[in-house]
């Protein structure tokens, strides 16, 4: 595809209509939010020394995303596991939450057993009705896990709030929701590429590897972005934070035939605190003295949730468009699927 500016030809290509899935995100936000606020917790559950989230993919990213944003609140450990095993400390005082989208994951499923068996206290998060245990939130939605961040992360919150560890006072979550719906009116496919922020971003990346860059607070973004470049747009990406790119990334020299193959886009906050501030000015300068391309952008919203969610959206939207621009099919994953198979 040579323009993105064809709507027809963007509906074509879309054939499992992923646009609408991202389009939806901020009512599927509405909506796990509401019903997760029927999670019943059990009276034993109070005794908790650490958190551990399992899961991998699609159902992995939305652990990270509530690491991030309870991090000033919670006063125990919070781990996320993509692997077979758990941490070897798990015991009767562990809260394992295990998220799986398809609820037939084996890492996740392994990690579930492991739980089980060190006694652990299991929250379970899934579409699928056969892991429904004594506390979780089980869901009826059906798409790409990719697409189901919001079952698969908003109902954690919600849970850590109804057993005493945080609050969701400051998230205004109903009206972040709101904002957030409003803000991702602005990248629907019938808006133009010259308004279009999130058209003019898939176009820098196409037939380039971009390497998303944050602070530690959007890591999880930038991780999202990088994995929907994958899964969605099929095309190589990466990601990095601050500061510690600092330490390393910055050294590294480009081979002259790569330097015009990469595009870096920063997550930049505006109320960053201080110290990130000058390094990242510096940072950019060396990218514009080493002649390498880059942008930033900032989020939408004065509260945690809401400039998170906001990238994330912007984020899917240009996977989206990414895969238009490839000519694919931006909802099967063939190749996970293939390799899958050659392993079981």
């Amino acid at each position: 595809m040579t323009t993105l500016n064809d709507v027809n030809q963007i509906k074509n290509l879309d054939k499992d209509k992923m646009a609408d899935f991202i389009a939806d995100l901020p009512k599927q936000c509405l909506v796990a939010y509401q019903e997760a606020k029927k999670i019943k917790i059990p009276e034993n559950w109070k005794e908790i020394k650490n958190i551990i989230i399992a899961g991998m993919g699609g159902s992995a990213i939305g652990g990270d995303i509530v690491r991030v944003l309870t991090n000033k609140q919670l006063k125990i450990p919070i781990v996320n596991i993509r692997d077979w095993h758990l941490p070897n400390f798990v015991n009767e005082k562990s809260l394992v939450i295990v998220v799986s989208y398809s609820g037939k994951t084996k890492e996740t499923l392994n990690c579930l057993k492991e739980a089980e068996e060190k006694n652990a206290k299991v929250f379970v998060i899934s579409s699928n009705q056969n892991l429904k245990k004594e506390a979780g939130f089980i869901f009826d939605f059906k798409c790409q896990p990719r697409a189901a961040i919001g079952y698969l992360s908003i109902p954690i919150l919600v849970f850590l709030e109804k057993i005493g560890f945080i609050k969701l006072d400051d998230f205004e979550i109903e009206k972040s929701l709101e904002a957030l719906k409003s803000y991702g009116k602005q990248f629907l496919p019938d808006i133009e590429t010259e308004k279009n922020l999130a058209k003019y971003i898939a176009y820098y990346f196409f037939e380039h590897i971009p390497l998303i860059i944050s602070t530690p607070q959007y890591s999880p973004v930038a991780r999202r972005w990088k994995t929907q470049m994958n899964e969605n747009g099929k095309n190589f990406s990466f990601w990095g934070e601050i500061p510690e790119i600092y330490h390393n990334t910055i050294e590294g020299c480009l081979p002259k035939r790569l330097k015009d193959e990469f595009f870096i886009l920063i997550l930049e906050d505006p109320q960053n605190p201080p110290e990130y501030k000058k390094p990242l000015q510096t940072f950019e300068k060396h990218l514009n003295k080493e002649d390498i391309r880059w942008e930033s952008i900032s989020p939408l919203g004065n509260n945690q949730f809401l400039k998170t969610m906001s990238f994330i959206l912007l984020g899917d939207w240009v996977s989206f468009y990414l895969a238009m621009l490839n000519n694919v099919n931006p909802t099967p994953v063939k190749k996970i699927k293939w390799f899958k198979k050659e392993i079981s």
